[in-house]
């Protein structure tokens, strides 16, 4: 800016990304864990509007190819959430996911911190802030390979393109029958 728009150097002032200090990370809620019966289960958590461009039905189809201990909790709500239930019920995975519901902006830090591994498959996103909230509170996340995320810089953050072989690869490794780490 100073070279190419001749800005003095003393008015500009750099503001860091605006993640509130609440996200954090925090042991797992044990009244989550109870309340959705998810002890001894691998969580995968999106959080965002059901809405088409978040590209939730993705997260159906990689959840197909995964243990039966993996479970994917949605928190949000909108204009898709029936058509997604509904899809969900016929691909018979109505036992493994959970329609959490809106959540407040007080119990996001818990339904975060629940997941194993944050998901964003969304075709399209102005910030990402779900993704930037995940990782601080220090989740593994994978996203879709927009030029969003790829501004983003962090050691839990990875980048894929939508092949569900992938995405399933980098949450489950099939040879150890374990979580991927982080």
């Amino acid at each position: 800016m100073i070279s190419r728009y001749g800005v003095v150097p003393q008015r500009i002032v750099v503001i860091p990304c605006g993640i509130e200090e609440k996200y954090h990370p925090v042991p797992k809620s044990k009244v989550l864990l109870k309340k959705f019966g998810l002890e001894n289960k691998v969580v995968l958590v999106h959080l965002g509007q059901m809405i088409k461009r978040k590209n939730i039905p993705f997260l159906f189809t990689i959840l197909k190819e995964l243990p039966q201990k993996c479970v994917l909790v949605l928190c949000g709500d909108g204009p898709e959430k029936q058509t997604l239930e509904a899809r969900c019920q016929a691909m018979n995975l109505r036992e493994r996911v959970i329609f959490a519901g809106y959540v407040s902006e007080s119990d996001k830090v818990d339904y975060y911190n629940l997941a194993d591994v944050f998901l964003s498959p969304s075709f399209k996103e102005g910030f990402g802030l779900s993704v930037s909230e995940a990782l601080a509170c220090g989740k593994k996340v994978i996203a879709n390979n927009l030029k969003v995320f790829r501004e983003m810089k962090n050691d839990g953050l990875v980048l894929l393109p939508l092949e569900v072989r992938l995405w399933v690869k980098e949450i489950f490794d099939g040879r150890t029958r374990q979580l991927k780490p982080r």
